[in-house]
């Protein structure tokens, strides 16, 4: 059907279909025949109801019957896509795009409706290199100033431009302004987020092979030689917990002291999505850590282990030795039992079950002289070791754990015997009943920063950096129409760097059943824990990059403190708990804080009075004198209208509050130097900038609106406290202030450009890899091994648009919701251009297209379904039990509704509703005291 559609059009030149009746477009093509390939170029102008939605100008594909064109990409306007919108326009359509053979191409452009167009090919060697240079301008560039930046690891792109470039002997993408390995040398690596560097690992890969070249035949570099610890003296009397007698003390410590406050703290992070960081920005990935967790340790609480939770279990704390919970980490729940026979009936009785299920098998090892159950799959998503010792189970991910388990429970290295956590102890006492107390050790943060760990932390990246480019490899190479099953294959047709091979220690990315793993660590996402591989030796490049690394933090740390955090939750009504932090930490930039250090004053236990109608306050205890301030509201500077942002006000309108200080002037000694007139008989002046000021008994306070000033200073007063500080700061609660609204229709902005981050990544899939439009998202969940959310709480969705042509959308964006607006769509502009009698026809041609496929379509959904299918699978048939107890939600706010017509509010807006803290800063350390009150989002 597409054929007869398509042999309507020319025989010679360009025509187009007869169109829905909207505005014609002006359409400009050329295309110039090459080897490998061809060039190609469209020009057009559009009307924003041309442009399909929700993505606008960048969802538009661009197909063509005998899928020989590949590797498309639309120009931006000149000046990036915000002066479009400025100007409220839609820039002139240029897509560039390359192709196979000398024979004329009956091409789609995926507008609305779909535009289909017949280009033919000519020989012109100068225009060739012409158009090759335009596609490379426009396809390798990073995004402008101007335009907006992925919201998602660009993985897909950054390959393409790197494996493009080698292939075509184009000039190389620009390159991050820094190199990966000094990227890796700053991060201490407890919590890394691995994505970035791997993205500088893809491009050291291409780039800089050497610097992946050299094998481990050196002994491992020397550790860090940090100053000595200063003498501790700790009381005699100390409590320590039974819990702590069995910890390594080289292991991270976060103990709960309780089940309960275990399942308050797994039940408030599933309240907000599972994830913490939702309680600052919602997220686009769902990486499904206590599932995860879950999953591994073969650990999942029942509705009855809840029950008898607490009566079965005296103590419970998290363990381990990193926090690589996306990529396997060492870690692992440490329980004492107040019933020991029933609480191992129920670990066993989850073992056995989890066996009966399938593709799991049981070892009953001996490490050190003890029987120890483990259970393990082939992919890693299983790994879970479990031993006892009297009252007290580990399960742990972790061969290295459960041994050094043993051995401090033997009395050899464990946390209790520390006196730096005896100290702690005896600053934070058990008596406090905590709900969860942090702490890391010294000894932690050595082993984090030794050789051995580094180095293998160096060589997972790697790792993982290199099955990222394999699995593309993979899907480019299918793309193209090719069966390569092989790594020395696509390292010979370009798709891999010429140079991919082994690492230093002689692992190597491999495909074995069609899977794509790492020879030592094993599967993506469940690699075997950096604690369980030996790291003996170290290449050439290691060894430097590690001294770099030494060399790099010993100007930061003059030792390896440890930091302690102390957790305590109160009840004030239905849906509100205050939290009680209290911490104390080293900061990292020594020559910073100390500066910071000999500014301070001495502490104090007195603070400012409450004033009445202030929103929030600060004070400084400086050695010259107090700093102080407040805000009673802050009248937005800017508004949001149709989509722009526009001023509103002058300075003295928006920030109405105050700032002062005691004794000298100090740091507002520039702003003092506006004024110039003496102050009044009641110590008022007026500067410049219609600044006020007033002066009275030592006390300086400048404010803009001068009744503010007259408020503040009759009511200025310095009251007792219980806590001696050098920093105090109050912050009540934003979701009434006059600034709110603002706030939240920018977040709700980003957000949704979040949300649109994930359509453009499914749509790269699509465009660039021709991945079949309703597998892409289970290939973008694989290639990131998580979940794509959409953070404004809908659904992605792929369904077709009123002109039948599929495309991924989130539910978000239907019924009038608001469009982006870089779209350069007006949601109100009325009703979409009628279908016409064409829809029918289009519709026709594209499920024909669907039902015959060419080859190379054909190879990638083989690709698709022979690799991804029993993963997916798998994970689409989770069972409801399952996410509720692993809280993993639809939405942040724990409702699974994707219509929900309650009103967005922005994180933290939607929790937080009021803040107080100190905090004194010595030499040795900070030690911080907050409490934040939280109100949870009502039961549904």
């Amino acid at each position: 059907m597409h054929r007869q559609l398509l042999g309507l059009m020319l025989t010679a030149g360009i025509w187009l279909l007869p169109k829905f009746p909207v505005q014609a477009a002006e359409l400009r093509t050329e295309a110039y025949v090459g080897q490998p390939f061809g060039v190609g170029k469209i020009e057009m102008d559009l009307i924003p109801q041309q442009l399909p939605r929700p993505l606008g100008l960048e969802g538009v594909l661009l197909e063509d019957a005998e899928h020989r064109v590949f590797y498309p990409v639309i120009a931006g306007p000149p000046l990036g896509g915000f002066f479009a919108e400025m100007v409220g326009s839609v820039p002139r359509m240029t897509i560039y795009f390359l192709f196979r053979g000398e024979q004329p191409l009956d091409v789609s452009i995926g507008t609305r409706p779909p535009q289909l167009v017949r280009i033919i090919p000519r020989t012109d060697p100068r225009g060739y290199e012409r158009a090759l240079r335009g596609w490379w301008r426009e396809y390798a560039q990073p995004p402008g100033l101007f335009e907006s930046k992925p919201d998602y690891p660009p993985l897909v792109a950054q390959y393409l431009r790197l494996m493009l470039s080698q292939r075509l002997g184009l000039k190389p993408p620009q390159t991050a302004s820094e190199s990966w390995e000094a990227w890796f040398r700053e991060q201490l690596g407890l919590m890394l987020s691995s994505e970035p560097l791997r993205l500088r690992i893809m491009e050291a890969r291409f780039l800089s092979p050497q610097v992946f070249e050299g094998t481990a035949n050196q002994p491992l570099p020397s550790p860090w030689d940090e100053q000595p610890p200063p003498a501790v003296d700790v009381p005699q009397d100390v409590v320590v917990e039974p819990l702590a007698t069995h910890v390594p003390v080289e292991s991270l410590y976060i103990r709960f002291g309780s089940f309960n406050n275990f399942l308050w703290i797994q039940d408030t992070l599933a309240r907000w999505g599972g994830d913490i960081q939702n309680l600052v920005a919602l997220r686009s990935l769902n990486y499904a850590i206590s599932r995860r967790i879950e999953e591994q340790l073969v650990l999942r609480q029942s509705a009855l282990s809840r029950l008898l939770g607490e009566t079965i279990v005296a103590d419970v704390a998290i363990v381990g030795f990193d926090l690589h919970f996306h990529e396997g980490a060492a870690f692992g729940l440490l329980f004492q039992a107040r019933n020991n026979a029933l609480f191992q009936a129920n670990l066993m009785q989850q073992r056995q079950e989890r066996l009966k299920k399938g593709g799991v098998r049981e070892e009953n090892l001996t490490i050190l002289n003890r029987a120890v159950s483990y259970l393990s799959s082939e992919d890693g998503a299983v790994r879970s070791y479990y031993v006892t010792d009297g009252d007290f189970h580990l399960v742990t991910t972790s061969r290295k754990l459960v041994e050094r388990f043993l051995e401090a429970s033997a009395g050899r290295g464990r946390l209790a015997d520390s006196a730096e956590f005896r100290l702690a102890r005896a600053i934070f006492p058990v008596s406090r009943r905590d709900t969860a107390f942090i702490y890391l050790s010294r000894e932690f943060f050595r082993n984090l920063t030794g050789p051995a760990y580094r180095i293998e932390t160096q060589r997972r990246l790697q790792a993982l950096a290199d099955m990222d480019m394999v699995e593309l490899a993979l899907l480019a190479a299918a793309c193209e129409g090719h069966a390569f099953d092989t790594i020395e294959e696509l390292v010979t047709h370009g798709y891999l760097p010429n140079r991919f091979g082994p690492r230093a220690d002689g692992s190597r990315t491999v495909i074995e059943n069609g899977i794509v793993r790492d020879s030592l660590r094993g599967e993506r996402g469940h690699f075997v824990p950096i604690a369980d591989i030996r790291v003996e030796q170290a290449s050439p490049q290691e060894v430097q990059l590690y001294r770099e690394f030494l060399a790099h933090y010993t100007t930061q740390w003059q030792r390896l403190d440890p930091v302690i955090v102390a957790i305590q939750r109160e009840s004030v009504a239905a849906n509100r708990e205050r939290i009680i932090v209290d911490a104390r930490v080293t900061p990292l930039a020594k020559e910073n804080y100390e500066n910071l250090v000999a500014k301070m004053g001495p502490p104090d236990k007195y603070e400012l009075a409450p004033i009445e109608g202030e929103l929030g306050r600060f004070e400084i205890s400086l050695s010259r004198g107090r700093l102080f301030g407040g805000l009673y509201d802050i009248v937005p500077p800017l508004d949001i209208v149709d989509g722009r942002v526009v001023p509103t006000g002058r300075i003295r309108d928006i920030l109405i509050g105050y700032l002062g200080t005691t004794g000298e002037l100090g740091v507002l000694g520039k702003i003092n130097q506006t004024f110039s007139t003496r102050p009044d008989a009641n110590g008022y002046s007026r500067g410049l900038f219609g600044l006020w000021r007033r002066e009275m008994q030592g006390v300086t306070v400048f404010s803009f609106q001068p009744e503010v000033l007259t408020a503040v200073t009759n009511q200025l007063r310095w009251q007792e406290t219980e806590r001696e500080a050098h920093v105090r700061v109050f912050l009540g609660d934003l979701s009434h202030a006059r600034i709110t609204p603002l706030l939240n229709r920018f977040v709700y902005w980003r957000t949704m450009q979040t949300s649109l981050g994930n359509l453009r990544f499914l749509r790269d899939l699509e465009q660039q890899l021709r991945v079949p439009g309703k597998e892409c998202k289970r290939v973008a969940e694989f290639l990131f091994d998580a979940e794509l959310r959409c953070p404004l709480g809908g659904e992605y969705v792929y369904q077709p648009d009123e002109f039948g042509i599929p495309r991924w959308t989130s539910t978000s964006f239907a019924d009038g919701k608001p469009l982006p607006p870089m779209s350069g769509i007006d949601p109100t502009s009325g009703e979409p251009p009628s279908a016409g009698p064409r829809r029918e026809v289009l519709r026709e041609r594209r499920d024909t297209s669907v039902q015959q496929p060419l080859p190379a379509v054909n190879r990638v959904a083989e690709f698709v379904r022979s690799r991804l299918g029993n993963t997916l699978n798998q994970r689409e048939s989770e069972t409801p039990e399952a996410d509720q107890v692993s809280g993993s939600q639809k939405s942040p706010s724990g409702d699974s509704k994707a219509d929900s017509k309650e009103p967005f509010l922005a994180p933290p807006l939607n929790w937080f509703r009021g803040l107080e803290g100190n905090a004194i800063i010595t030499q040795e350390a900070i030690t911080a005291h907050l409490e934040i009150l939280m109100e949870h989002a009502p039961s549904r």
